[in-house]
């Protein structure tokens, strides 16, 4: 993201001193959006050495080009998980650890290190644990362990129930090959395992009205269904090297951050069958003094976790570097939030009336300053997503006064932005308004059939679209019927902006 974009929300100076703690997020499988890393590297610095480093690995150890999916700027999580499934890992591993590294050389120092799933591999390279090219390493070492059991099947499914009750219901099913694989927030876990099973748990949850969505990927980590593979992963990593920045990465999987002494293949290995505790995860790092989350990766999956789960805490910040997404912060923005915006001081304490003494405003901007700083974020966020771009005045052009012509009436066309960045901000306002994390979505879920939404709802939905594109009136003959997936909103919406706005 420019920084333009950002200048009237905070200045770019540097950092006087740290103000809590800031931890980088590092995302699974849903870190990814088309041209991801073709916007990284025009945007941040250090991004193309990650990104070749990766490509030199990847070649070597897999025999994979990136270099066409990198350049086909179309292709989303998706479409690359038919295409080649393999590359997708090295794709979101090099941009989250080109987007960590480009924050790092731009004068961001996080104090921890944390992955979800998959994005454990990338935490761990961007600290410093291990090398970025051991780092892609482990990648092709994973890849060619779950080949192993390819043919086993299986999926993964997001459920809007607590842990406790889905494992009840699991043993209630007498489920021995599907498992609880990780929560995310207090109501909503992933179930992962055997397709025959995960079809009968699917079909309970449709019985009980309880929402539920198949989560797109390529196996069912975390599960019983991947046991086979842990041995020959763990065998495959005997030559890492590590570090004791090992310390520094707080893994979810484990409840804790590594330790120099850990057996890390061992470790990593295990992740392909030990569950994750991201809800925990985000509430020690709070409780630990971390006030400054920042994503290093695609969309914002994450970023909206932490909003969800801190929602009832004051003074702290989440932001993503997903320039796409409406909770993006650029380098310099992020640079300037773990300072604690203590170079707004003045201005702000100037602002108060009456304007406390010194004394007073230090214990106040100490105890508040990121309550502060994440209200500022959320208003940005709320007008990036909800403003509407104002039409420029028509030219007048002057006439003859012997002339007199009957105006036709006014007309404008509604400025819409591109298909990736209007499908993101649906995800977001979908995902808002069921209560869903955003991982449930795609562009062919089936809002009706998948997550449940009926047409009440859908009406709803639709008119809040409406309303924050500000399109024309729906043409006469709409059916909702008509618009059954997320995908055919989006087509919607890029369609109604081609028709006239009648201009009072």
């Amino acid at each position: 993201m420019h920084q333009a974009d950002h200048d009237d929300v905070l200045t770019n100076s540097a950092p006087s001193r740290p103000a809590g703690r800031t931890a980088f997020l590092f995302p699974g499988q849903g870190g990814y959006s088309p041209a991801l890393l073709t916007r990284a590297m025009r945007e941040m610095d250090g991004v193309d050495s990650v990104l070749e480093t990766v490509r030199s690995v990847a070649r070597a150890e897999a025999g994979i080009e990136l270099d066409p999916y990198v350049a086909d700027e179309s292709l989303d999580t998706d479409t690359l998980l038919q295409a080649s499934p393999e590359a997708l890992q090295f794709l979101i591993y090099a941009a989250s650890v080109g987007i960590a590294q480009a924050l790092q050389k731009a004068g961001v120092t996080p104090d921890v290190y944390a992955g979800h799933s998959f994005g454990e591999i990338s935490a761990l390279a961007a600290s410093g644990a291990c090398s970025i090219e051991d780092g892609a390493r482990i990648v092709a070492h994973r890849n060619r362990a779950l080949a192993t059991v390819k043919g086993r099947g299986g999926y993964m499914m997001s459920v809007a129930m607590d842990r406790a009750r889905a494992q009840y219901l699991l043993s209630f099913l007498g489920a021995t090959d599907v498992a609880v694989a990780g929560q995310n927030e207090e109501k909503q876990v992933v179930v992962s395992g055997a397709t025959a099973t995960m079809d009968r748990l699917g079909a309970v949850l449709s019985a009980t009205g309880t929402a539920g969505s198949r989560i797109p990927s390529p196996y069912p980590f975390h599960s019983p269904v991947l046991a086979p593979a842990v041995d020959m992963f763990a065998a495959a990593l005997g030559s890492i090297r590590w570090t004791e920045q090992v310390a520094r990465v707080y893994s979810p999987i484990l409840g804790r951050a590594y330790r120099p002494g850990d057996d890390m293949a061992t470790l990593l290995a295990q992740h392909f069958t030990t569950p994750f505790d991201f809800l925990s995860a985000v509430r020690s790092l709070h409780g630990d003094g971390t006030r400054l989350f920042a994503e290093c990766g695609g969309r914002d999956v994450l970023t909206k976790i932490v909003k969800r789960v801190l929602s009832g805490e004051p003074g702290w910040a989440a932001v993503a570097t997903d320039s796409t997404t409406p909770s993006a912060a650029s380098a310099e923005q992020i640079l300037h939030l773990t300072a604690g915006g203590d170079d707004l001081r003045p201005q702000i304490r100037a602002l108060l009336d009456p304007v406390p003494s010194a004394a007073d405003f230090d214990r106040y901007w100490n105890a508040e300053r990121f309550t502060v700083l994440a209200t500022i974020q959320q208003s940005w966020e709320r007008f990036r997503s909800t403003s509407a771009v104002p039409m420029s005045p028509a030219p007048v052009i002057e006439a003859p006064v012997s002339v007199v012509e009957t105006a036709a009436p006014a007309v404008a066309t509604v400025s819409i932005p591109g298909r990736d960045q209007v499908y993101a901000e649906l995800v977001e306002l979908y995902g808002e308004a069921l209560e869903y994390p955003a991982e449930v979505f795609s562009e062919n879920v089936d809002l009706e059939g998948d997550l449940g939404v009926d047409s009440v709802k859908q009406t709803d939905l639709l008119g809040r679209v409406a309303r924050k594109y500000g399109l024309p009136p729906a043409p006469e003959g709409l059916r909702l019927s008509e618009y059954r997936t997320l995908g055919d909103v989006v087509n919607l919406v890029m369609t109604a902006a081609e028709r006239p706005v009648p201009v009072a």
